[in-house]
């Protein structure tokens, strides 16, 4: 008995030392960028000595990486409890646990979406997001296996470049808005692509089909980019 209280005293010791650290780091990379924070530098801010931090950690570029992988795993959460199976589904609850999550520490954040840094976080979610689109439009797709590849790799590459655009912007524009256009402009396309493509490719360049398609998407792209334009001159004009 006494062996197991020691055992869970040392565990909770171990959290609150690693805990101390990723704050540590959090801290400084609102400082300064993380290329310049050295072990020394992170183990006094975390009140630790060095020997401790080696203990748990390797690099500070370990502590990121267990930082990324917590964050990753919570917006995984969030992309797996998304249904897309649904021809009419819609981004703006995805990003708006984003934001909510984001908020927690916006700098933090911020700083490991920045695609200037040296972050990994972008790329771990695009890559569930991406599997999360191919896993649950497989069934109903008449693209091959290599396509949809593709597709779903387009449709999260860009919507998660908008959401980073927007987090980095003014924010003028409101979350529901810029979800919306997204939905408008993405999956217009990617559901058509989905219910009506050949199974074994795409349809070839002059194609009757795809020109049908190509003029149905460019009316449909300048109808919601002309409502996204109206939207934020609207916004600007009451700020």
């Amino acid at each position: 008995m006494g062996d197991m209280n020691t055992q869970r005293t040392m565990d909770r010791r171990c959290i609150k030392t690693q805990r101390s650290i990723r704050q540590a780091l959090s801290s400084l990379m609102g400082q300064k960028d993380i290329a310049d924070i050295s072990v020394t530098e992170l183990a006094q801010e975390a009140d630790v000595n060095r020997k401790t931090f080696y203990s748990h950690y390797s690099s500070v570029y370990d502590v990121l990486d267990e930082i990324e992988d917590d964050l990753a795993s919570r917006m995984t959460r969030i992309i797996q409890e998304t249904d897309f199976t649904r021809r009419d589904w819609n981004l703006s609850p995805v990003f708006k646990h984003f934001t909510e999550l984001i908020n927690e520490d916006a700098a933090l954040f911020r700083y490991l979406f920045d695609e200037n840094n040296q972050s990994h976080l972008f790329q771990k979610v695009r890559i569930v997001l991406k599997q999360k689109i191919m896993d649950d439009t497989a069934s109903r797709s008449q693209l091959s296996a290599e396509n949809l590849n593709y597709v779903s790799e387009f449709i999260a590459s860009g919507t998660l470049s908008a959401y980073r655009s927007w987090l980095g912007g003014t924010q003028k524009t409101s979350l529901e808005s810029v979800s919306e256009t997204i939905r408008d402009l993405a999956f217009e396309g990617y559901n058509r692509f989905v219910t009506e493509a050949p199974k074994k490719s795409m349809p070839e360049q002059g194609n009757g089909t795809l020109s049908s398609m190509r003029k149905k998407a460019t009316a449909k792209a300048k109808e919601v980019v002309d409502k996204l334009q109206q939207t934020q001159g609207k916004t600007t004009t009451q700020s």
